[in-house]
């Protein structure tokens, strides 16, 4: 990879498992939990790492700890992304949005990719048989993942210097859902996995100008949480 030194390392085999077949063979979340997971991916197609972290059911650091842990790849920091945008043919901002890939450089050698699901194999497989070379992975939180899509793919600049915005079907969904109450619900969601995973009895909210308190009722004391941003 250009601009930056990363230690890079091959990636202990998966054996064909998936992300949520992982996290049940380790134990790192309890069986209602993974089977409220699976609910959701049965009833709507979404990926299961997207599904984890949407739903409060995971955070983005505590599932990027799991991935590299399980698949011996390392995490590149925000610091470590390439600083322009990589020539990567043909791929689709869709694409790449819908797989969670994030391209780093297309060399004669290799394709350095990013990705959010180390377990997932077909981003790799496809970008092998498209580009005709060996695929190097490391792994990148699905927050950086989208900045760098949002910074170099998803604006293309015209030839008098104005900016197009490539609005595609993904970046449509992505507005109705900050333009409808899916973010109050799963602020909803992580407020009551919190609340789960700390055993608390209670939950209290108080909502001001600049933000909602939260306490919680745990093992009879009531104890202040992290607040919620304003909508």
């Amino acid at each position: 990879m250009a601009a930056t030194q990363i230690e890079t390392r091959n990636s202990r085999g998966t054996g064909g498992e998936s992300l949520i077949d992982a996290l049940e063979a380790s134990g790192a979340l309890p069986p209602e939990t993974l089977a409220r997971a699976r609910l959701v991916h049965e009833e709507s197609g979404e990926r299961y790492d997207a599904i984890l972290t949407r739903l409060g059911l995971m955070s983005e650091q505590s599932l990027a700890d799991f991935a590299a842990r399980q698949s011996g790849l390392p995490i590149l920091e925000q610091s470590q992304l390439p600083q322009a945008r990589p020539d990567v043919g043909a791929l689709s901002l869709r694409w790449l949005r819908d797989n969670r890939v994030l391209p780093l450089s297309v060399t004669d050698q290799s394709v350095d990719i990013a990705v959010v699901d180390p377990f997932d194999p077909h981003p790799e497989e496809a970008l092998r048989f498209m580009f005709n070379r060996p695929v190097r992975r490391w792994l990148a939180r699905a927050s950086d993942l989208e900045a760098f899509l949002d910074r170099h793919f998803a604006a293309e600049r015209t030839d008098d210097g104005d900016v197009a915005i490539e609005a595609d079907e993904a970046d449509l969904e992505r507005l109705q859902d900050l333009a409808s109450d899916a973010p109050a619900i799963r602020a909803v969601n992580r407020l009551i996995t919190s609340a789960v995973e700390q055993r608390a009895s209670d939950i209290h909210v108080e909502p001001t100008e600049e933000q909602l308190k939260v306490r919680m009722r745990i093992d009879g004391a009531m104890l202040e949480q992290d607040p919620c941003p304003p909508a």
